[in-house]
């Protein structure tokens, strides 16, 4: 038996200040401290980063540099394991749960000492960890999903509708003949998960946003960039559905692109909402629906049977997305922002969003839709409640995004017909100078 790795927990605690979350993927020096100081030990806060002690302090839990305990703790498990999905268990922290949970929380923040941790437990224990996931075998763990895994063959199969179709050679030679960034995957950031280790990645600016689309750097694409018109048609079909030039100062294109980003400001000013069409390039899209398949695959979505949607908090390629997306909406909001957290949704016929307003980590939301299935021409319609009485309906194809205040405003969607199926994600934002958690 073996210990999971694709597992980890989420601090849910109630305070004064209202409900804060701490998970230990993102934030395990956090976690750990937090963790500690439930035991009734002394963390040493000030190795913690500024950001993690002043978003203690803004859920008062922190005061003076001591400890103040949340009115209520819960911790919430999540376990992936291939051919069963993402499984959540939740458990109250009190007097009685501690012993049981301890060791989990242990092996999950140090896995290179759950074999002690393992060999202590009693039988029982033992039992009900291999029960939940959190020890198996081999073959039902899951097993690594890269972006990097595709073929052009299969890339062109999903191509959505809105892909422009091969342009001449000549004409798709002047697009990609410009420099384009290309960045060797060295660093630890989560994101980076989802690309193969050692490989790289390659950055084009779009001219409409300026938003930078990752793409990987396959061979057979690095060599029709360098020499479009010896590759095959097949590649160049996909170059034309997706591979733009940068968008460079010394670009034409580039005053255009900051005078229309000036626009849309004044446009989310005056209207309080608005739509982005074509956030994401076709060929992005088309690698994002290839690498949502292998992400079910191996069980790594979380099932969620009470709103018909499987989901997946801070999937680390859309924590990429929002990185750069974060350089667009900075540049079109009233004011500065910070990027918050991101939800990945798979939503199943039935599935329904009731209105709503958000938390404070989601000041301002982007939602953008992915796919539609099996039919992407069938939009699945949000809502927005901008005035008592006044109800905006905003279509959306897959690629195009709409951006709006989630606490401001109510939202919702009707319940999603049989047969279909939706994926969605939404990318949170909040005012640059918030202090709390950004869970």
């Amino acid at each position: 038996m073996l210990f999971n790795p694709h597992a980890y927990w989420v601090f849910s605690l109630i305070t004064s200040r209202g409900h804060a979350y701490v998970k230990s993927r993102d934030q395990p020096a956090l976690c750990s401290a937090i963790w500690a100081a439930l035991q009734g030990q002394t963390p040493d806060w000030q190795s913690l980063s500024r950001f993690d002690q002043q978003a203690l302090s803004h859920y008062q839990m922190l005061k003076d540099g001591n400890w103040q305990p949340p009115l209520e703790i819960n911790i919430q498990l999540y376990v992936s394991l291939r051919n069963f999905g993402t499984r959540v268990f939740k458990f109250d922290w009190n007097p009685d749960s501690q012993p049981y949970l301890n060791p989990i929380l242990q092996a999950l923040l140090e896995p290179q000492q759950s074999p002690e941790v393992i060999q202590q437990l009693p039988m029982p224990w033992r039992v009900a960890w291999l029960q939940m996931g959190l020890l198996s075998t081999p073959d039902l763990l899951p097993e690594a999903v890269y972006l990097n895994q595709v073929e052009p063959e299969q890339l062109i199969a999903d191509l959505p509708l809105s892909a422009p179709a091969a342009r001449p050679l000549e004409s798709l030679k002047r697009s990609v003949e410009p420099e384009l960034t290309v960045l060797p995957l060295k660093a630890q950031a989560l994101w980076q998960t989802a690309f193969s280790p050692g490989s790289e990645l390659i950055f084009s600016r779009e001219p409409v946003y300026g938003m930078r689309q990752p793409i990987p750097a396959f061979d057979w694409l690095l060599k029709s960039l360098s020499a479009p018109e010896s590759a095959p048609l097949k590649q160049h079909k996909l170059l034309a559905a997706g591979y733009l030039p940068p968008n460079r100062p010394d670009n034409p294109d580039f005053e255009s692109t900051q005078r229309h980003l000036g626009q849309l400001k004044s446009q989310l000013s005056e209207q309080d909402y608005l739509i982005l069409p074509k956030l994401l390039s076709p060929l992005l899209l088309a690698l994002l629906r290839q690498y949502l398949r292998g992400l079910y695959a191996q069980g790594l979505i979380q099932l969620e049977t009470d709103y018909c949607r499987d989901y997946i908090h801070n999937e680390p390629l859309m924590q990429l997305i929002q990185q750069e997306l974060l350089t667009v909406i900075q540049k079109i909001t009233p004011e500065p922002v910070l990027a918050t957290y991101s939800m990945l949704a798979i939503y199943h016929h039935q599935a329904d969003l009731p209105r709503h307003v958000d938390r404070e980590q989601c000041k301002w939301n982007v939602s953008l839709v992915l796919d539609y299935l099996p039919d992407e021409q069938e939009i699945w319609p949000i809502y927005l409640e901008l005035a008592p009485g006044q109800v905006q309906e905003v279509l959306l194809k897959p690629g195009d995004g709409v951006i709006y205040s989630g606490t401001r405003y109510p939202h919702w969607r009707n319940p999603l017909p049989a047969g279909r199926r939706a994926v969605v994600c939404f990318f949170h934002f909040v005012e640059a100078d918030y202090s709390g958690f950004l869970y």
